[in-house]
């Protein structure tokens, strides 16, 4: 099975994003739980929250580092293009 570059950049980017809008989400809970004193969670699940915003956040990372090694493999295919497209036209001359 042969997954194209362009199919893994797409899937870091969209899981990315939505990691994003759900640790967005959830650490505004968490700190306004926190700080205003609303006990909208038990203690219990107050740190389960901390310890899915911090899974989501290695995730994240994850995420990115994955799209830049794709975006370096796609960059440097099409230098290697460019390069062998230049050496073709130096030996046509």
């Amino acid at each position: 099975m042969k997954i194209s570059k362009r199919s893994i950049e797409h899937f870091t980017i969209t899981t990315g994003f939505i990691f994003i809008c759900m640790a967005v989400f959830s650490s505004i809970l968490y700190f306004a739980d926190q700080i205003l004193e609303w006990n909208l969670f038990s203690r219990t699940a107050s740190n389960f929250i901390a310890i899915i915003f911090f899974a989501m956040g290695i995730i994240l990372v994850a995420c990115f580092l994955l799209n830049i090694m794709v975006n370096l493999s796609i960059i440097s295919s099409h230098f290697e293009n460019l390069v062998d497209k230049l050496n073709r036209k130096d030996e046509k001359l």
